[in-house]
């Protein structure tokens, strides 16, 4: 159902937006695609499935309401989890919220090599994003924003942790 929803009716994700190419686009021409949610009733009644970077783009310009597809409440949270993921799978998101929507997905109960098939990936490429959830805390934002490569990021996860914990001292020290 496509409906106008107001944005403090809807329980958001805790994963941060960013604030480039969206954020310029709505401060010149407003929302144009819709969100997508999943009516779960209570005090905050829609559950974010998709839409995340453009309703928190819109909250600073002082918008009260979104556009939205809303899933029926037979929507499962797999489902929702699962509709999140695969309408932000062709978009290159840093490595650490990848491996955050993944690891939302598989919370849901989808096995990891079901989740794989749908997508058309390796299991082992599932496992070792969820592993960048396992680097030390500063090395994890460091991949977040663009510090450390995707690729030197997972190369990291390799490493013993003691040597994780080097690396994480170097970073401190040297940025």
């Amino acid at each position: 159902v496509f409906e106008r929803v107001r944005i403090d009716d809807i329980r958001l994700s805790d994963i941060e937006p960013p604030l480039g190419k969206t954020r310029k686009s709505i401060a010149l021409l407003g929302c144009f695609d819709p969100v997508t949610l999943r009516y779960i009733g209570g005090d905050k009644p829609y559950e974010l499935c998709d839409g995340q970077d453009r309703i928190g783009n819109l909250i600073p310009f002082g918008f009260e309401e979104v556009d939205a597809v809303v899933l029926p409440k037979e929507t499962t949270d797999a489902e929702a989890a699962l509709i999140g993921f695969l309408a932000n799978a062709a978009r290159r998101d840093n490595p650490i919220d990848e491996a955050l929507k993944l690891k939302r997905v598989l919370t849901t109960g989808i096995a990891i090599g079901e989740l794989a098939a749908l997508i058309g990936v390796a299991n082992a490429t599932l496992e070792q994003r969820i592993n960048l959830l396992e680097l030390p805390a500063s090395l994890i934002e460091a991949a977040k924003n663009g510090v450390v490569s995707a690729s030197v990021a997972l190369a990291i996860t390799k490493l013993p942790r003691a040597e994780q914990i080097q690396l994480e001292n170097v970073l401190k020290q040297h940025g």
